[in-house]
């Protein structure tokens, strides 16, 4: 049987060492940069949820509205809500406080499938939710 070299040996594992510190590097770098980095939830209720929560809730009752968690500080950008027909029925601007957070304000829409779409100050990174409302909001004020 033939003998290798440690030299032999190594050679491979530098290149898969090698890959691996670049594959973490740029999944670090991609994880922190800036633009609509976080996540967002839908949850029911007004502006508030006590305690705050992370989990989100698909089905929501009215009034309803959307919190994002763990932006950039100071992150803007924009949100929409379209129906299953793809029309846009609410939306707004929002800008996170400094610890990342935001919610907007309580949403009123008839029972229904609806897509929320929240977008950073740049074009990557959109983040996308489907949920439904329960029970229609009996003529509550707009989105």
């Amino acid at each position: 049987m033939p003998t290798t070299s440690s030299h032999g040996r190594r050679a491979p594992l530098a290149a898969v060492l090698a890959t691996l510190a670049i594959v973490l590097t740029a999944s670090l770098v991609s994880a922190d940069a800036a633009g609509n980095n976080g996540t967002v939830k839908i949850h029911s209720g007004g502006e508030t949820e006590p305690p705050v929560d992370v989990r989100n809730e698909p089905h929501v009752t009215c009034p309803f509205h959307m919190h994002f968690f763990f932006a950039d500080g100071g992150q803007t950008g924009m949100w929409w809500v379209s129906n299953e027909a793809g029309v846009g029925v609410a939306g707004g601007t929002y800008a996170a406080d400094a610890t990342g957070e935001v919610r907007t304000g309580g949403v009123f829409l008839p029972a229904g499938h609806y897509n929320l779409d929240w977008q950073g100050s740049t074009e990557t990174l959109a983040k996308h939710k489907v949920f439904w409302v329960e029970g229609d909001c009996d003529g509550g004020p707009g989105g």
